[in-house]
């Protein structure tokens, strides 16, 4: 009996000790954590023409916003995302406490390299306006919202684990390219 919870006792003590064993602190879904800065890194297995993708890119911006292409090759592509409009209602019916700075629009710059199987992107700097208008610069960085204090690990609350995998989908679904002109996302 006393060995019996000996061993209930160190497995109860192990399991404490471990909050959460798949929590890992400087990745969550596709967003990674390095030195206290928040960057986005999908890779996709499938073709696609980058010359022919910056229509595919734009064709969705608005007259205040959306992607910018700032340099494009046949190996890359350059970017910036202006006032991209993240929509917090998740289609999954998951409840998502967003900031009220992160309702704003979010700001980026990106790129996309094409690969040997496919293209890779790669998003940083992303920060929300508070200035719907344009008149004054007031920046607020992912950052704020998703890593500790401290600035070494993303915060473990199930709030910011959901707002990380929306930032991820929505992003995952904007750079989501035609493989030679066959649309493969219906």
């Amino acid at each position: 009996m006393r060995m019996y919870l000996l061993l209930w006792g160190a497995l109860m003590l192990f399991a404490c000790s471990k909050k959460n064993p798949h929590f890992n602190e400087t990745r969550q879904a596709d967003l990674y954590l390095n030195s206290g800065k928040v960057y986005y890194y999908k890779e996709y297995s499938r073709p696609a023409s980058l010359i022919n993708a910056e229509k595919e890119l734009t064709r969705s911006n608005s007259p205040n916003g959306g992607i910018q292409i700032k340099e494009i090759s046949e190996t890359k592509i350059q970017g910036v995302l202006l006032s991209y409009p993240m929509d917090w209602n998740s289609s999954t019916g998951i409840k998502i406490k967003a900031s009220e700075e992160m309702k704003k629009p979010m700001n980026a710059i990106f790129e996309v390299v094409k690969s040997t199987n496919g293209y890779k992107v790669t998003v940083q700097n992303m920060w929300f306006t508070n200035d719907w208008k344009h008149t004054q610069q007031e920046n607020v960085v992912l950052e704020k919202y998703i890593i500790d204090e401290k600035g070494f690990s993303f915060r473990k609350d199930q709030n910011t684990i959901r707002i990380i995998q929306h930032i991820c989908q929505r992003l995952e679904s904007l750079f989501l390219l035609n493989t030679m002109g066959v649309d493969q996302r219906f």
